[in-house]
């Protein structure tokens, strides 16, 4: 009787976690060089669009391979305002989706062609199975 009242517990404790929705990631990368300064300043280039889900976080992040500081600039595309930046060889921030298309824009102020690499992530609930 003991047995069968632990087997029945265990059964309970594994359905249970298996119906427990587990955080996952929905990863965006983008990867591209930013043009150097121009004699008029500093070069704006688009590393990419991306559309995310309404009333999320978004977390950002940048780094230049090259070593030499670069801007991340994310615009709202409908509206055309500013949603997130930041400045350095590498760093990270986030802003708050309200379900429309960005862009994200990396902006050079040195002499050099820079590779960058951007990312953007969301985490969601998702079922254990």
């Amino acid at each position: 009787m003991i047995l069968l009242v632990v087997a029945v517990v265990i059964l309970a404790v594994v359905v249970s976690l298996a119906t427990v929705p587990v955080a996952k990631r929905q990863t965006y990368e983008f990867q591209g060089n930013a043009p150097p300064a121009n004699p008029l300043g500093c070069s704006d280039s688009l590393a990419g669009t991306q559309s995310f889900p309404a009333g999320k976080t978004i977390q950002v992040s940048w780094a230049a391979s090259s070593g030499q500081s670069v801007s991340l600039i994310v615009v709202d595309q409908p509206t055309g305002s500013g949603v997130f930046s930041g400045t350095g060889i590498s760093g990270s921030g986030s802003f708050w989706s309200n379900g429309v298309a960005y862009q994200f824009y990396v902006s050079n102020c040195g002499s050099q062609s820079v590779p960058v690499s951007v990312w953007a992530y969301y985490n969601f609930a998702a079922p254990y199975f």
